[in-house]
Parts: C-alpha cells; structure tokens; sequence
C-alpha cells in the first residue's frame, strides 16, 4: 500500500507540474500540447478516430489471449509439466529469438498471412503461451522438496502430483505474472495494429502519425495508461483475493 501511495504522489506531482508547464508557462511548444487541448482531443478520439470500437476491438485481443492461453497451460499441466522437468531448455529456445528484432515478426506475418484481426489473435496468442512457457519452466525448478516427498509418501501418483502439487505450488507466481503479461500483450497487439495500420488502437497511433496529430498521441497515451493500470488492479485484486495459498503471503 505505501508503494500505491508512492505511485499516486508521484502521478499528482508530474501532471500538476505538466499543468503548470505546458498550459501557463510555455503553452505555446510543437513538443508537448496543452492539457486543455488534450481534454478537447478525447472528444476528438471518440468521434474522429473511433476510438471506442478499436478499443473494444484491441481489449478484446488482449483478454482472449490472457485467458485462453493460461487455460490451455492448465488444461495440458498434465503433461506440460514432466515435458519441461525433462527438457528443459524451452527458456533457452526461446531466448534464441531474442537475436531477431522482434518488429520483424508481425512484419513477416502480415506479408505471409495478412494484416486481419484474425491474424492478429493467432499473433498475440502465441506470444502469451510462449510467455507461459517460459514461466512454467522457470518455476518449477523452485517447487519445494518437502511438499513432493509428502505427497510421495501418501501413495499420490505421479501425474496427480504435477497436476496438484507442482501446479498449486507454482500458480500463485502464474496469477501474480498475469500483470505484467497485460501489459506486456498490450504493446504487441498496439505494435501489430501500427503495423497493419486500418483497425485497433495501433491504427489510431498511425493515422495520428500520418495527421502529424501530437495531441492526438498524447491523450490516447494517457487514456491507455488508464485502461491498463484498471486491468492491473482487477489482477491484483484477483490475486490477494482468491490466491491465497502462496507462502509469501
């Protein structure tokens, strides 16, 4: 909560010294626009831009990615879990991409596929299960000894203890990486969009590129930040409400 507070003093100190700045003292600037002018640019974005339905359209991206990409790591825990325990290398297969510029891969999808919301889903999906993935085997590694040998000793199979034991133990760490996967998913599917220019919240980013609209960018940046950091308090609520189990807490 202090870290909250943190946060919310230093948003106030930043917007009321902007405020200052840019609406008093030097108004007149190509860099930064007025928060008046902002204020009259998100009845702009509604209107003009269409910014309602392309946030639908981009939120909707977001939340079937996130949900169904952890529910398909649940639905195969099963097997996923001995499959990492064995191989594990899926970490360093996926660090091999990290040599290529990860702009080049929405690029090469949408010359291949096309520029769809189709595409799009197929895109961002991959991404969070490949973000799973990662995580997985990453915290697996960390599950306690002590709670496998229990669960040995009681005569639990083997399958039901990757599909309790390791997955119980791990899940809290999962709900917790839900945020910053949020986040994380909201810049691929922007950056897609940019990239594929006619629909969705990137497309907006492009026709205010094409418009030379700064103003534009600015509101559509600050009203972003909101919708998001409205997502990562749902996730937190979610965490300290219903994940109750984690040994940290």
């Amino acid at each position: 909560m202090k870290l909250n507070k943190n946060k919310i003093k230093f948003l106030s100190a930043v917007t009321f010294l902007y405020v200052l700045l840019f609406e008093f003292i030097i108004p007149a600037n190509k860099y930064f626009p007025k928060p008046s002018i902002i204020y009259d640019t998100s009845f702009d974005l509604l209107n003009d831009y269409n910014l309602m339905n392309s946030l639908i359209l981009t939120g909707l991206v977001i939340l079937s990615a996130l949900l169904f990409s952890y529910l398909l790591i649940y639905l195969i825990r099963g097997s996923l879990m001995p499959f990492l325990e064995k191989y594990n290398n899926i970490s360093e297969i996926l660090k091999a991409f990290e040599v290529v510029p990860f702009i080049f891969i929405p690029i090469v999808l949408i010359f291949w596929i096309g520029a769809s919301f189709l595409t799009e889903i197929i895109f961002v999906f991959v991404i969070a299960v490949a973000f799973w993935l990662f995580k997985v085997e990453l915290l697996q590694k960390f599950i306690k000894q002590s709670y496998i040998d229990s669960a040995k000793s009681l005569n639990v199979s083997q399958s039901k203890i990757y599909k309790d034991i390791y997955w119980k133990s791990i899940e809290p760490q999962l709900i917790i990486s839900f945020r910053k996967l949020n986040i994380y998913l909201w810049s691929v599917a922007i950056l897609f969009e940019y990239i594929a220019g006619y629909f969705g919240v990137g497309s907006i980013y492009f026709q205010a590129y094409m418009y030379k609209d700064i103003s534009a960018v600015f509101t559509l940046t600050i009203i972003l930040s909101v919708i998001v950091c409205i997502f990562d308090l749902l996730l937190l609520l979610i965490d300290k409400q219903i994940i109750f189990w984690s040994s940290e807490k």
